[in-house]
């Protein structure tokens, strides 16, 4: 029996940004069933807001702490996107590189026309794989190389873009591996090079030790059985190219949909799962962590003498090259396109206020979200365990808004 608790918001924020905490409030008192969650945002450097509230269990009365971690599914995708820009930063990789010349195997079935920004910006073609990864393959990164390797573009190479849901992060890992000296997977390379040096409290591949600060995830909508069932309907509506109905129709004829298959509460408040490294889709962390690493990439690149990516560098991935619609979720949210940077970042509405503005970063599903706005100087990023599996979350958007009014009015 879950036990009734009074609601719980703490955290500060700098003078000037009061609006942000009333508004984060009434995330959980007008009716938005936000269970638990935290906003953060880093403007010219400095912690400007860091709040928190609700329960991080709320059945056992277990309240958000300043040290809870949240998993925050495909926010993890910016994260490895990071990674790739920092390799290419460092001399070791180009974004107009072949992959094959990294990863020769990577190009069977044409996807020898792949580049390493077609890889980060959802161009491969390969947004799923033929073979069940379930956590004994993930943990043999060979045999997932060997899957990603031979499998086959679902559209020809160079002819648009797909959002890679739960792939994008394998083949980062995989080339990453491939081109560093040291040979380590994306969450040590991001463990050892960015979280460590720079004071980020964000995971890929979370240790034992830590487990129990992480968030038990809740459901606040349909359940996972019911939205797979309403996928199909929509499908079977649909009057889209049956290109792109073929490929979303992969993702639900297996008997293990990919798609849904790592999406869902069973799957993410088991220990196993948060351990091993999913890059897509299973990073863990704090709001505060997110929007330090996000504010860092708004105000130049550096953070006290630490340099995270040179401008040169931040000017290259913040530069636009997907557009029109997605070949794989395109046709089921019309009104939001995902689209892409050079490095791999998302880019665009609704995160964007106005038309001309470059905003990088990822959102993720059940609400997550952390962005970077150079133009502003502003890093903000949103966290929470009530999942609603939507394509734009009311509850970081009206956070989000609240922070540019409030940066708005202090600029006046």
């Amino acid at each position: 029996m879950a036990l009734t608790q009074p609601m719980n918001i703490a955290g500060n924020v700098a003078p000037g940004f009061e609006l942000v905490r009333e508004r984060f409030k009434e995330n959980f008192d007008c009716g938005l069933e936000e269970n638990g969650a935290a906003f953060s945002a880093y403007h010219e450097g400095k912690l400007v807001v860091d709040l928190r509230g609700g329960y991080a269990d709320k059945s056992c009365g277990y309240v958000w702490r300043d040290d809870t971690l949240a998993v925050v599914f495909s926010t993890t995708k910016g994260v490895c996107a990071l990674c790739i820009a920092i390799m290419v930063d460092r001399g070791l990789l180009k974004y107009d590189d072949p992959v094959v010349a990294h990863w020769p195997e990577f190009g069977q079935h044409g996807k020898d026309a792949v580049t390493v920004e077609m890889l980060v910006a959802h161009q491969a073609g390969v947004p799923l794989v033929d073979a069940d990864l379930d956590l004994d393959t993930l943990r043999d990164r060979a045999k997932v190389g060997e899957i990603l390797a031979r499998e086959k573009p679902r559209w020809p190479v160079g002819a648009g873009h797909g959002y890679h849901m739960f792939t994008h992060g394998l083949l980062v890992d995989q080339l990453l591996r491939r081109v560093d000296p040291h040979g380590r997977t994306v969450g040590q390379f991001f463990a050892e090079e960015v979280a460590g040096p720079f004071g980020i409290d964000f995971h890929i591949g979370l240790a034992r030790p830590l487990q129990h600060r992480v968030a038990r995830i809740v459901s606040i909508e349909p359940t996972l059985s019911d939205k797979v069932t309403e996928y199909k309907t929509w499908i079977n509506a649909l009057t889209s190219p049956a290109s792109r109905t073929r490929i979303f129709k992969e993702f639900l004829s297996r008997p293990n949909p990919p798609l849904f298959a790592f999406v869902g509460n069973e799957i993410f408040n088991n220990p196993d799962y948060r351990e091993v490294e999913f890059p897509a889709a299973n990073g863990v962390g704090t709001a505060t962590a997110l929007a330090k690493l996000y504010g860092i990439l708004a105000n130049g690149g550096s953070h006290e003498g630490h340099v995270l990516l040179s401008p040169e560098t931040l000017a290259t991935v913040q530069r636009q090259v997907t557009s029109g619609e997605d070949k794989v979720v395109g046709y089921l949210a019309s009104k939001f396109q995902p689209q892409f940077t050079a490095g791999g970042f998302y880019t665009g509405a609704p995160y964007c206020r106005s038309e001309g503005d470059v905003v990088i970063g990822s959102p993720g599903y059940g609400g997550q979200a952390a962005f970077a706005d150079a133009a502003r100087k502003l890093g903000w990023a949103y966290i929470t365990n009530s999942v609603k599996p939507r394509d734009v979350d009311e509850r970081s958007m009206s956070l989000m808004e609240a922070t540019y009014q409030c940066l708005d009015e202090l600029c006046r």
